[in-house]
């Protein structure tokens, strides 16, 4: 699910002014955004990885990678071993290719590394948890406003309103409700 922009931020100004919550200046709203976005998209990562899908897709990719380096380092070998019978332009071309397709093949062991690594981040952490906690940390030390943890809750409430992460039926003091449950699945980093 993308998220917009401003719709998320006139729809928490919107909520928030009818809780007479009206001290949100630009700047706080758009970490607030950002932070809601990124959640969104791990979400949506983590429901693939819980198909299971994803394991079946990183063991294959690891296999595929593991294929990969060995037939390059095969290549090198090839290439070394007929590197002086090449001219010179097309010798520098063919090494400057296979230098290339090693480095391709380390940045792709990288990429899977760190999905691999997100992908068992993402299997136990509380998706409404992480998210209400990583807003409450913004709001706590981020900012310059001080306010309180009732207040926090609201304006909580209303970026996951915003996100839509629950049904647009559901009313602010029902997500308000949910809020120090959530804050407290996010920092214990319950898998529920």
């Amino acid at each position: 699910m993308k998220l917009d922009r401003e719709n998320f931020c006139r729809n928490v100004r919107n909520a928030l002014a009818q809780q007479l919550i009206t001290e949100i200046d630009n700047q706080l709203l758009d970490r607030l955004f950002a932070i809601c976005e990124d959640e969104l998209s791990t979400f949506a990562f983590r429901c693939v990885v819980r198909s299971g899908r994803c394991g079946f897709h990183l063991r294959t990719r690891k296999q595929f990678l593991a294929k990969l380096r060995n037939l390059a380092s095969r290549l090198q070998l090839e290439f070394r071993s007929i590197e002086n019978t090449i001219e010179n332009e097309d010798g520098e071309l063919l090494r400057d290719t296979i230098l290339r397709l090693a480095d391709i093949i380390d940045m792709m062991d990288v990429r899977w590394r760190a999905l691999k690594g997100m992908a068992n981040k993402v299997r136990h952490n509380s998706f409404p948890g992480a998210l209400t906690f990583s807003l409450n940390m913004v709001l706590v030390a981020g900012h310059s406003q001080k306010w309180n943890q009732q207040c926090r809750d609201v304006i909580i409430a209303a970026c996951l309103h915003a996100s839509r992460i629950y049904p647009s039926k559901d009313s602010l003091a029902d997500i308000v409700s949910r809020i120090p449950m959530q804050r407290s699945r996010g920092f214990r980093g319950d898998g529920t």
